[in-house]
């Protein structure tokens, strides 16, 4: 997932709207809440995480091809440039 909407040059902090979009989507991963995973570029948040969805289809994908049994782990997590969230999401 890439949330990089409002970064500017010399923010330091990560932007609630960033926070909060990398955390709903990371709680619906786990749960295969693939139904909220669809909806979630629709709200405030979603939008200024991902004004194009490029960067968000491919997980999609990914969630709809896994099981509910499927295990989920995020092997990277946090912030870059302010507002980039770096998670990894592994179905498996």
């Amino acid at each position: 997932m890439h949330a990089m909407a409002s970064y500017q040059r010399g923010e330091s902090s990560t932007p609630d709207w960033a926070i909060r979009f990398d955390a709903d989507v990371a709680r619906s991963a786990e749960k295969h809440d693939t139904d909220f995973l669809i909806r979630a570029v629709e709200n405030d948040d979603g939008r200024m995480a991902h004004p194009t969805l490029d960067h968000y289809l491919p997980l999609l994908y990914v969630a709809g091809a896994s099981g509910d049994g499927d295990i989920i782990r995020f092997p990277i997590t946090g912030f870059d440039l302010s507002s980039l969230s770096m998670r990894a999401i592994v179905f498996g």
